[in-house]
């Protein structure tokens, strides 16, 4: 069997192996530390536990000094730092038809990791998440995302970036930065970041993944490589000794 159709006959299983899994499976709070509380549409806020499930209205926070890990019937994995706002604004999932699901997320505050399960990679146009300064659609990914002024960091897959006043498409190793809905998106870089806004992708980076079920145990899912400042530079060079003169003469008698 030639290499490629090996390979698509390995994802096809992989695939519908997961669409078995999915079936069983319900959308939850996988994980938590420190303050994390939850709401449902039409109740009060109250502290959240391991298993909570999530459903479409469903809202997060954490706390300082705390996180959520957030897993969904697909798959999907959210992340959430600390003192982050988060939002299940719909969720459809059909293990059958994994291409007519769909995901709406909206943050508004903190930072958070994504991780594309099933409906992401099966229907990249059905995932959408919003934050105050754009709307963020992806094509099979991994990204993070730092509010305030809006910035994002790509670790795997491509990612769209849109808002009325423009769109911009960036992958991985890539970030952008949104300052406001009326600022279009635009391209930046590591070193331009802001010092509060590397911290945040940093702490991002620390919270542990969950694992996802597989023939035979346990796979990890992928983790990006951490974010690391880029190395100082080295210290000019000392300048040149200055040139020789040369002796001066007594004047002339």
């Amino acid at each position: 069997m030639k290499p490629a159709r090996l390979a698509q006959f390995f994802l096809g299983v992989a695939l519908l192996l997961f669409a078995v899994l999915a079936q069983a499976a319900v959308s939850q709070i996988h994980a938590l530390s420190g303050a994390v509380s939850i709401a449902y549409p039409g109740q009060a806020a109250r502290a959240a536990q391991k298993g909570d499930r999530l459903e479409a209205g469903s809202q997060v926070a954490t706390g300082d000094k705390s996180f959520a890990l957030l897993r969904f019937a697909d798959g999907q994995i959210v992340a959430l730092k600390s003192n982050s706002e988060f939002k299940v604004d719909a969720y459809r999932f059909s293990p059958k038809s994994p291409k007519d699901s769909q995901i709406g997320f909206s943050a508004s505050k903190g930072g958070l990791r994504a991780i594309s399960g099933l409906i992401g990679q099966q229907n990249p146009a059905g995932f959408k998440l919003a934050t105050p300064a754009a709307t963020i659609g992806i094509r099979g990914t991994s990204f993070d995302v730092m509010l305030g002024s809006t910035y994002v960091r790509v670790n795997e897959g491509r990612v769209g970036i849109s808002n009325p006043a423009g769109l911009l498409q960036i992958g991985a190793g890539q970030f952008a930065a949104i300052a406001s809905p009326q600022t279009p998106p635009a391209p930046t870089t590591l070193g331009a970041l802001p010092a509060n806004v590397r911290a945040g992708f940093q702490e991002i980076e620390q919270i542990p993944l969950p694992t996802m079920p597989g023939t035979g145990g346990f796979v990890p899912l992928p983790t990006p490589k951490l974010l690391t400042p880029p190395p100082p530079l080295p210290p000019p060079p000392p300048p040149p000794p200055p040139a020789p003169t040369a002796p001066q003469q007594p004047p002339a008698n």
